[in-house]
């Protein structure tokens, strides 16, 4: 799984743009969750499997201590030239589309994978 640039619709660049600058955003993620993210999917899958959407993207959600609830969407990657470069570990087939919390949102984030 790679964290790529993307742009304002998905991948890296989406998360900052939309969760990471503003903490009254809808979504808004610390740049410690981002850090902790791989460290956090990890703890995921030692206990659960993603939930898969129709579309084949994977969702994995999780509470934290503190009971804010994440949601990371992957998808795999589909033809891009450069979807796996030369200087990244094969395979990279699967992007993180988006990552986001239940904070500032009107309701409780409702986990489709339980």
């Amino acid at each position: 799984m790679r964290f790529s640039q993307g742009n304002k619709n998905k991948g890296a660049k989406h998360i900052k743009i939309k969760h990471l600058t503003n903490q009254t955003q809808e979504g808004y993620v610390t740049p410690l969750e981002i850090a902790n993210l791989g460290k956090d999917l990890r703890a995921f899958l030692k206990n659960y499997e993603p939930y898969v959407e129709k579309n084949g993207a994977n969702i994995y959600e999780w509470e934290n201590e503190a009971e804010v609830r994440f949601r990371l969407v992957v998808n795999e990657v589909k033809g891009e030239a450069d979807s796996n470069p030369a200087q990244l570990p094969k395979p990279f087939n699967e992007e993180i589309i988006t990552f986001y919390s239940d904070r500032n949102l009107k309701n409780k984030m409702e986990f489709k994978n339980y």
